[in-house]
């Protein structure tokens, strides 16, 4: 080999004596000096020495690219990963925050009420109870319909559900763009909260009163030719043909598109004259409770063969119902355990060991409301989320 054979082969030798000892710091300086040598042997050799310079440069080459793929950044499975995993934290976060959000807005508006009601006592207090009543005005910040945050509200001593709908001291229902009037009249020593913006319980409760006719007449032209004493409609059952037909008669604030509800009637005895068709609603979900035998509160509105309804407060133990869908069985919970039969519809929901009469809906709602709250403080859970 002659001088610059083995001066090549020994700048060879150290350059890998140099990559493997000091690593990636001298990757390129070393592949620098392999194409540096290789231009100086290629000048300087014969021809016939050629070939060796090209080997280096080629091999500094392959160097450089195998540097330059263990540079590249993340792969693109592994940024679509860290994209899934911020959408997941950002769908947990968003409605969190706005639940948080909006609760704020509510904590400002029940602070400005107290503060503008501190003013108004103060006001009559200054003057003696004169020129009473006494009244002001306070603008609502929060953006949703009704508390989302609160309920029962504890304003002046006034305890609120939001289920209690309007009361002697409590009017409306807050919600976007509304604001809460507060009364003082000083001769009586009462205050009254209105509130505006808000359908609320109060309305809804209206709504549904006025639909009752409406229910009745769609159910009898379902049940028409029905020969069978247990005809029944459950709101629950998944895939029914009869539900939306009783549904699409209602205005779409009736308290019947929440909670649970069951049409029963003995098709037979109401054609001997009988009062054998009943409607039952409770603000229950079903759904929720998801078992049989269980004892709810209901309100029954009984249609009378004169076409006038007798409105009832009772309890109902849910049932079991099974259906067939596409060859596969589906299990809900109905609002009844029992299925027709003018008798035992009679005796559950109408008989006075087990019911309260009242004379309108509206009333039948607010001794509802109470019993709820009285007797079923412990499951809270089971009301329809869009009730609470």
């Amino acid at each position: 080999m002659d001088l610059y054979g083995e001066a090549a082969a020994t700048f060879v030798k150290t350059a890998f004596a140099d990559f493997d000892s000091v690593g990636v710091s001298l990757k390129v300086t070393s592949i620098c000096h392999f194409q540096t040598a290789a231009s100086v042997l290629t000048h300087r050799l014969p021809h016939s020495a050629k070939p060796p310079s090209r080997i280096l440069t080629q091999w500094g080459r392959r160097m450089k690219r195998k540097e330059e793929i263990q540079n590249d950044g993340f792969t693109l499975a592994e940024l679509l990963i860290v994209v899934a995993i911020i959408g997941v934290l950002v769908a947990i976060a968003i409605p969190i925050f706005s639940s948080q959000l909006e609760k704020s807005r509510e904590a400002t508006d029940l602070a400005n009420v107290r503060s503008k009601y501190a003013e108004l006592m103060a006001e009559a207090i200054t003057n003696g109870g004169e020129g009473a009543p006494y009244q002001a005005e306070v603008p609502l910040k929060q953006k949703q319909e009704n508390w989302q945050g609160y309920d029962p509200v504890v304003l002046a001593g006034i305890t609120h559900y939001k289920m209690d709908g309007n009361t002697d001291q409590w009017i409306g229902v807050p919600g976007p763009g509304g604001s809460c009037t507060i009364t003082y009249d000083a001769t009586e020593n009462k205050v009254i909260f209105n509130w505006s913006g808000g359908t609320g319980i109060s309305g809804r409760v209206d709504a549904t009163a006025k639909d009752f006719n409406a229910i009745h007449r769609a159910a009898q032209e379902l049940m028409r030719g029905k020969t069978n004493s247990q005809f029944e409609i459950d709101s629950k059952c998944p895939g029914s043909t009869l539900v939306p037909g009783l549904e699409g008669h209602t205005s779409k604030d009736n308290l019947f598109r929440t909670g649970t509800w069951a049409y029963l009637a003995d098709p037979p005895a109401c054609q001997k004259g009988e009062n054998a068709r009943y409607f039952l609603w409770t603000s229950m979900d079903t759904s929720k409770i998801n078992a049989s035998g269980e004892t709810i509160p209901v309100i029954v509105c009984q249609r009378n063969t004169n076409g006038t309804d007798s409105f009832y407060v009772s309890t109902s133990k849910t049932g079991e119902r099974e259906k067939w869908i596409n060859n596969k069985k589906e299990t809900y919970y109905a609002v009844s355990e029992h299925k027709g039969d003018a008798d035992k519809l009679a005796e559950a929901f109408t008989s006075e060991k087990n019911a309260t009469k009242y004379e309108s809906f509206e009333e039948a709602y607010k001794a509802y409301q109470k019993k709820v709250r009285e007797e079923y403080a412990d499951h809270q859970d089971w009301i329809d989320d869009e009730l609470k």
